[in-house]
């Protein structure tokens, strides 16, 4: 019964890193969805919320560098910005996509 998720097995920098590259990749589906019809233009009200989730991919990226084995306090504005992001990108898309019914 040992703890053997994906963090773990990625280790902290490549762990932090591949949820900056996450965070990244769901502001750059809204585009392509665009681009290929699949989503109306308000889908593109997601992006009003792309200041906090680039401050969050940034801090993901370095976030490697500055918390050491067991360090909590660097971890929790990002928790609370991630918080933040989650629910705005989602919130505005949905209003987004609501809007263009």
């Amino acid at each position: 019964m040992g703890r053997d998720h994906l963090a773990i097995r990625l280790g902290a920098c490549r762990a932090a890193r591949l949820a900056a590259f996450l965070v990244v990749s769901a502001f750059l589906v809204v585009p392509l969805g665009w681009l290929v019809g699949a989503l109306p233009g308000l889908a593109w009200l997601m992006w009003l919320a792309l200041p906090a989730a680039s401050r969050l991919a940034w801090g993901l990226w370095q976030l490697p560098d500055v918390v050491e084995e067991g360090e909590l306090p660097p971890l929790l504005p990002l928790m609370g910005l991630n918080v933040v992001v989650l629910l705005g990108s989602l919130t505005l898309l949905n209003a987004g996509l609501w809007l263009a019914t």
